[in-house]
């Protein structure tokens, strides 16, 4: 709910996904009115014809949200079907491809952010080593302790979770400002590496090779390596973000 609404405060998009389904994400065909453009003998460029395909929400929205991160992956007999999907619009920009059941095909490109919340990882643990939408992703783990637990029941206890008015207006505030920064950054920006950049990430490198090098061994060890090429495109999209955002063309 929090993620949500800050993003629907930056001005975009937002929805939170129940099920991975093809027809709530991909899109669907309505069957009637594919009838009926056959029946009229109705093609795209005729006036009268009506397009029977919807597009899913990966086609409509700026970020789509699994709150139970396990329904983007979890193994079941479509698996592959949809780690294809999720690999296709992973990459820059996205494009989907999709047949239906009835042998049109459904197409679009798709710039929409994924995320995935509150997942174990030993449920994604043979996906993720096998499949290519690992290197893809940005994964962020944290594993809640009994500490961690008691540090939040204890809030909760002092403080219920009722509406503050108060910090959603402050919250509100510095999402549009972050939005309106950000829409102000003039069209074909370049960004610069310095030296200190390039070192830094020469050395972040080399600790995650050691570590990999060091924990793993054969296809996973490959598979790893794939991983810190991932990594060090995302270190640097994420310096560039904040490079932009304090006013600078320099990372």
């Amino acid at each position: 709910k929090i993620l949500g609404q800050a993003v629907k405060w930056c001005s975009l998009t937002y929805t939170d996904e129940i099920q991975f389904t093809d027809a709530g994400l991909v899109g669907k065909i309505n069957e009637g009115i594919s009838e009926q453009n056959k029946k009229k003998g109705l093609t795209p460029d005729d006036e009268g014809w009506q397009d029977p395909i919807t597009i899913g929400d990966l086609g409509n929205y700026d970020m789509v949200s699994f709150s139970e991160g396990k329904q983007m992956i979890k193994l079941s007999a479509h698996s592959d079907d949809k780690l294809e999907i999720l690999q296709s619009i992973m990459d820059t920009p996205g494009f989907l491809r999709k047949k239906l059941s009835n042998g049109e095909a459904i197409e679009f490109i798709s710039n929409t952010t994924v995320i995935g919340t509150t997942y174990f990882l030993d449920d994604f643990e043979k996906i993720f080593l096998e499949q290519g939408i690992f290197q893809r992703m940005f994964v962020f783990v944290r594993r809640f302790t009994q500490h961690d637990w008691d540090n939040l029941h204890e809030l909760l206890i002092e403080s219920p979770e009722i509406p503050d008015e108060e910090f959603d207006a402050h919250m509100k505030g510095f999402c549009q400002n972050l939005f309106k920064k950000i829409q102000s950054i003039p069209p074909g920006t370049r960004l610069h590496l310095d030296d200190s950049a390039k070192n830094y990430m020469r050395r972040k490198r080399n600790e995650w090779v050691s570590q990999i090098q060091r924990d793993f061994k054969g296809t996973e060890l490959e598979i790893l390596y794939s991983y810190v090429t991932s990594c060090i495109n995302l270190f640097y999209k994420i310096a560039g973000i904040a490079a932009v955002l304090n006013g600078t063309d320099i990372i």
